[in-house]
Formats: C-alpha cells, structure tokens, sequence
C-alpha cells in the first residue's frame, strides 16, 4: 500500500471531475484588478504541497497564494475570474507553468498534444503498431518495445514485405478491397502511430529515471567508508526501485491494453480518443519528474555536500509516492516546523 494520495498529480484521466465545465477559455486572463496589480506573476504546481499556486514578488519577497486563498480572500465565488483559476489548475496537469496571456493547453482545448515527439518517436511507433498487426495476421503476437530494435526493423525489406502482407490481410478482414484497401489500413495505421508516438517519447524519458538508479549506485559507493551516508543513500535508492518497478507495471498495462489492432482499425476515431487519454496520464506522471531528472543530469557523482543535499531531495520526492503507508506517515511525524528532519536520517 503506498502513500495516502498515491503518485502525486497523477490522477485517473476517465476521470472527468477534474476538469471544469463547458468550454476552456483560450488563454489565461482575468477580471479582478487584484490580478492586475501584481508584476509578472505566474502559476505552478508548488513543490512543497503538490497544489496550483499563483507566484510573485512584492517588496522582494517571493509570494504564494493558493487558489482556495485567493478565491475566499477576493470572495471570486460565481466569478469569471474564479472559473479561470480552475481553468488553470486543469492545464498545470498537462505544463509546468502559466502566466497571464498565455494559451491554455491544447489537451483542454483540442484533444491534441501541448507537446512535441521526434521523428523516431513516430517512426518506432509505427513499426510496433505494424508490428501488433502483423502479430495478428500470423498468430504469433509481438511485444517488441525496444526503441532501436524497433527503428532496425522499419528499414529491414523483410519485415516491410511481411507487414505489407499483413496490411492486405488487415484490409481484407475489414472489407476494404483491392490497393486502396491496403492503403487506407496504411493510413489508419499511420494516424494511430502518430498518437501512439508520445508514448513512446514518455517511454524514452522513462529511461533517464532508470539511469538514476546507477548515479545513486555510484554515489553509494563513494560512501562505502562512510556507514551513515551510504545507508542514507541506500534508502533512497530503494525507493527509486519501487518507482522504477510501478512505471515498468504502467507501460506493460498499456502495451497490453493497446494491443489488439484489428479492434483498434475497426474504430480508428475511438482508438484515438483512448490513446490520446493513454498519453495525458503518462504525461502528466511524467512532467513531476523532469526537474529532478534535470538536477541528476548535470550532478557530479562524487562524495560532497551537493550529492548529498540531491540525494535527500530525491527522498523526498520518492517518500510519499513510493513509500509504504506506515513508514511514510511516521517519517513525516518527525520532520519538524523548519523543514528539517529529527529522529531520522533521510
């Protein structure tokens, strides 16, 4: 059993309760001259509460506000301005901040992606769409997830003669005739890879977290002298297993859930919704990791103060996502006023 909130932000995106009503404004704007008053302030999700927090300065202080605040203080019940905060607090699932002026995400507003995929991305994605149905045609599955085996397999003449078989058969199974037939599986194919392409950019960052594993290893290593230290680090580096191990069981389900071509070619439109739900919540699981893999990739894996503070960092991100229930509540028990830890090395 893990934490009592589960991943932070990472919320069932069926889920629709999340989402304000009606349409999203197209971008961020307000009414109240409260809003107005403030200089260049910005909205994110605080790293400290996992909450949407405005951001800003006044008289050189760095300021928060929760939106629950700023809606009792400047009493925004039934307000436009109140509507917008929600607005605000749905589109930080999908970016790391706003500011007044800017667009609200293309998730909220199109469905499409707010972010982009590389070339390989759609390339590997389609070769394993190609693939599942080829697996289809022939019995034989496919569960091919390595990027590089996938982009070798997109120029090998084998299997581009193998899946143009399989597209003929596809065609045939949906009573689509002929060439154009084929050619319509082949764009429906190609439509779904390009949805199915972002999952595979999550899963490519997927891969830095895992490389964190080794960085902690090294680091752990550095301190083998040092009994305190390497415990401290051997604990977060276990926690970083766990959350290895849950992204693994995530990517799996999704593979298995997205599996069957042939349902997906029957209903192109419905598979598309379904993916494009399938990459927010990958996404959104995503984006809380980044500035921390950010900080690994330009750490200097040796015995010092600045590892260390890193390592401690990364406990605290890891605890209340990985942590079982009843250790996570008495560590966080110990931890005092100031933000310091008592009665517990992290």
């Amino acid at each position: 059993m893990r934490s009592p909130g589960g991943e932070a932000r990472a919320y069932e995106m069926s889920d629709q309760t999340w989402r304000p009503k009606g349409d999203p404004p197209a971008k961020v704007q307000f009414q109240h001259k409260f809003f107005a008053s403030m200089e260049n302030p910005y909205f994110r999700i605080s790293p400290e509460t996992d909450k949407p927090g405005m951001y800003f300065r006044l008289a050189n202080n760095a300021v928060v506000l929760n939106f629950p605040g700023i809606k009792r203080e400047f009493k925004l019940a039934g307000h436009p301005d109140e509507v917008m905060l929600d607005w605000i607090a749905a589109s930080l699932r999908f970016v790391k901040a706003l500011m007044v002026g800017d667009a609200i995400p293309a998730e909220l507003r199109t469905g499409e992606a707010s972010w982009q995929v590389e070339p390989r991305h759609v390339q590997v994605a389609y070769s394993k769409l190609a693939g599942q149905l080829m697996g289809w045609i022939t019995g034989a599955g496919f569960d091919v997830t390595d990027a590089k085996m996938l982009e070798d397999m997109a120029s090998d003449p084998a299997f581009k003669e193998e899946i143009t078989e399989a597209f003929d058969q596809a065609a045939q199974e949906l009573g689509l005739a002929g060439a154009d037939g084929r050619e319509q599986v082949v764009r429906y194919i190609e439509r779904l890879a390009a949805e199915w392409a972002y999952v595979e950019a999550v899963r490519e960052r997927f891969a830095k977290i895992v490389k964190l594993k080794a960085k902690l290893a090294e680091l752990e290593g550095k301190y083998r002298n040092d009994r305190m230290e390497a415990e401290r680090i051997a604990r977060c580096r276990s926690l970083l297993d766990a959350g290895v191990e849950d992204w693994h069981a995530r990517f799996q389900s999704v593979d298995a859930d997205h599996a069957d071509m042939m349902s997906a070619l029957r209903d192109v439109e419905a598979k598309i919704l379904a993916l494009r739900e399938t990459r927010d919540d990958l996404w959104q699981r995503m984006l809380v990791w980044d500035d921390l893999i950010r900080e690994w990739d330009f750490a200097v894996i040796k015995r010092s103060n600045e590892a260390l503070n890193l390592t401690d960092k990364t406990y605290r991100f890891l605890a209340p996502r990985f942590m079982e229930v009843d250790e996570w509540v008495l560590n966080s028990t110990l931890v005092d006023d100031s933000g310091g830890v008592s009665g517990v090395e992290w």
